[in-house]
């Protein structure tokens, strides 16, 4: 379907950077995607030489869809038994040609979709370097009447795996773009219930969220590697505002994981760290997969209000690279 989308706002984008940000980021931000960008724009563009920066070494994502209301696009409107059609669009200020995946979660569940006519569980493409890459034929069918939590996550080199263990920041992999989508007239949220879970009191938080053997704060702790099914193991999150619900699933591979545990859905009743025991003995430990674990904060709410993006954790935290190693 051809359509044009709004101008995107590049302050509400997701600027991954491997290293220094401040001027080079502005400079990005003002000449590459401050624009109008159509659907019937090419495919692949290559990024103006004079935005290019050695020590930039970043990616970003959008999604767009010419239902939104206002310029930010963190609320996409479409109506009952209405396709929904997010225009997709991927920034690689990388020097060299790199793979990403992109994975499509609604209401927290991985969903395939529709793209250039085929079902896809996931989209692999290889952006050049310093390029911008648009997806511009993808649709997902069959979202029922509701507000809905819509994230896209893209992730650089999907099938680079670890042989030891080794700290690599989720930012410097992932990146995420969430959106509210709201089908039909007045739209109700779900009822959802929360396992509550009291944080650890601290007042050093821990800026990142990682696996761990045993409930902590260290960093030095943080597992890389996953060998063993039945290992017990714990997620750890800051929560700096308090009560904060969360939404939590898993990927491994292409897939979806079954956690057992408290509850997918969790309730930090406190301020400090929350200690989250995960079951990961439900995965297929014969091959060598990443494993992703994303918490979702405040799971089922409305970002915005009046144009503005309310005053709430609306963070999607993801987990350091983790492999499993296979049998």
């Amino acid at each position: 379907m051809k359509k044009l989308c709004y101008v995107i706002s590049i302050v509400f984008l997701l600027l991954v950077s491997c290293s220094n940000q401040g001027e080079n980021k502005n400079k990005v931000e003002k000449e590459v995607v401050n624009k109008q960008t159509e659907t019937n724009s090419p495919q692949i563009e290559a990024l103006p030489t004079e935005v290019i920066e050695d020590d930039m070494l970043g990616f970003q994502i959008t999604v767009v869809d010419e239902t939104t209301s206002n310029k930010q696009n963190f609320t996409h409107n479409i109506q009952e038994g209405q396709s929904y059609t997010p225009f997709v669009q991927i920034i690689n200020d990388h020097p060299k040609d790199t793979p990403y995946r992109i994975y499509f979660l609604l209401d927290y569940q991985l969903i395939p979709v529709t793209y250039k006519g085929q079902k896809n569980q996931y989209i692999d493409v290889t952006v050049p370097k310093s390029s911008i890459y648009r997806l511009k034929d993808i649709e997902i069918n069959g979202i029922g009447r509701g507000l809905h939590d819509f994230i896209v996550l893209l992730v650089r080199k999907p099938e680079t795996y670890l042989s030891k263990e080794r700290w690599i920041p989720w930012h410097h992999e992932k990146i995420f773009r969430r959106v509210t989508v709201l089908v039909g007239e007045e739209p109700d949220s779900p009822k959802i219930k929360f396992h509550e879970i009291e944080s650890e009191e601290t007042e050093q938080f821990i800026g990142h969220m990682f696996l761990s053997k045993e409930p902590t704060r260290n960093l030095q702790k943080a597992k890389s590697i996953i060998k063993d099914p039945k290992e017990k193991l714990w997620l750890n999150i800051d929560i700096q505002k308090a009560p904060t619900t969360i939404a939590i699933g898993a990927i491994v591979g292409g897939e979806q994981v079954e956690l057992t545990g408290p509850s997918s859905y969790v309730k930090a009743t406190s301020k400090g760290v929350l200690h989250i025991p995960l079951d990961l003995s439900s995965i297929d430990y014969n091959s060598q997969k990443n494993l992703i674990v994303f918490a979702v904060a405040n799971p089922y709410v409305r970002q915005e209000k009046d144009g503005k993006l309310k005053d709430i954790p609306l963070e999607v935290n993801l987990n350091n690279r983790v492999t499993i190693q296979g049998r």
